[in-house]
């Protein structure tokens, strides 16, 4: 680097002319800019290794500058990193069990494999992070930013991803064929996110939770509470909602083409334009439920209470 700075330099030292003497003192100020952040860079990637091995040896590191480090595979169990910078970090692999990371910068950082059960991750920044196939089994996520991230066929197991400090935010995340039993989604941004053939039963919360044009297909929600959740122009086709609570929920435009909603509780729930062909609404209770335009060609209606929903006509059922 600094051979070519000076070659640089050189050539432009060479004019001749009037210009002579400003093309000279250019060529030094390049010269010496390129050695200062020569110097900088190398300061800073001596402080990152330090920091590293402060990390690995104390198995702490506060407000540590870790960003771009490799520790693949590491025990870091138990350890505390709070406030470090540890973004397009390598941790795939490591033993972060129990481990304390909440409000760390970590977007963009391979957490995949990783066993991360009962960590607390609270208010830490994860966008765009791989948790593919990582264990967050009790994890606590509250607050914690995952937009982007990828957390396909991750265990999140009665994991907490709302509390006092705020729910998370997984927008257009990747949490295909994630366990999710009994995890705390209340109030959790999943917009866009995709959940396809996950497992969201166990009394899974996703009270209030914004799902608009998420994808669920396929999805098992059995018993979940979803009470008020958002799910505008979501994919719930061939998903298993039953016994789910959706009351008050918004499902306008929502495609629920062959789903099970048996015995589900719909009551003032929003369903108007929602595609339900062949769907499964036995002993289902859809009272106040607003079906305008909805589609319920095949749809199975045994015992389903209708009174006062809105039908796909407009009209009003006794």
């Amino acid at each position: 680097m600094i051979w070519l700075l000076y070659r640089l330099a050189t050539h432009l030292n060479t004019d001749r002319g009037k210009k002579g003497m400003r093309f000279r003192i250019l060529a030094i100020v390049i010269l010496l800019i390129g050695i200062f952040m020569i110097c900088i860079t190398e300061s800073a990637f001596a402080e990152n290794i330090k920091d590293v091995n402060k990390l690995l040896g104390n198995n702490s590191c506060l407000w540590c500058d870790l960003s771009g480090a490799n520790v693949k595979g590491a025990n870091l169990k138990e350890a505390t990193t709070g406030f470090a910078d540890m973004s397009r970090a390598n941790f795939s692999k490591v033993n972060f069990n129990h481990a304390d990371l909440s409000s760390n910068e970590l977007s963009l950082a391979n957490l995949s494999g990783a066993d991360l059960s009962r960590a607390n991750l609270n208010s830490s920044n994860l966008t765009g992070a791989d948790l593919s196939n990582a264990s967050l089994f009790e994890a606590n996520l509250s607050g914690a930013n995952l937009a982007y991230a990828n957390l396909s066929g991750a265990n999140l197991r009665r994991a907490k991803l709302s509390g006092f400090v705020g729910a998370a935010n997984l927008s257009v995340a990747n949490l295909k064929g994630a366990n999710l039993k009994g995890a705390n989604l209340k109030d959790v941004s999943l917009v866009e996110a995709d959940l396809s053939g996950a497992d969201l039963s166990d009394g899974v919360d996703l009270g209030n939770a914004k799902l608009n044009g998420a994808n669920l297909s396929e999805a098992i929600l059995i018993g979940a509470n979803m009470e008020k959740a958002h799910l505008s122009y979501t994919n719930l086709s061939a998903s298993d909602l039953s016994y789910v609570n959706l009351s008050n929920a918004n499902l306008h435009g929502a495609k629920l083409s062959g789903t099970n909603l048996k015995g589900a509780n719909l009551k003032g729930a929003i369903l108007n334009d929602a595609a339900l062909e062949n769907a499964n609404l036995s002993g289902a209770d859809l009272t106040g439920t607003d079906l305008k335009g909805a589609n319920l060609s095949g749809a199975d209606l045994k015992a389903t209470i209708l009174t006062g929903a809105i039908m796909p006509d407009g009209i009003t059922h006794e």
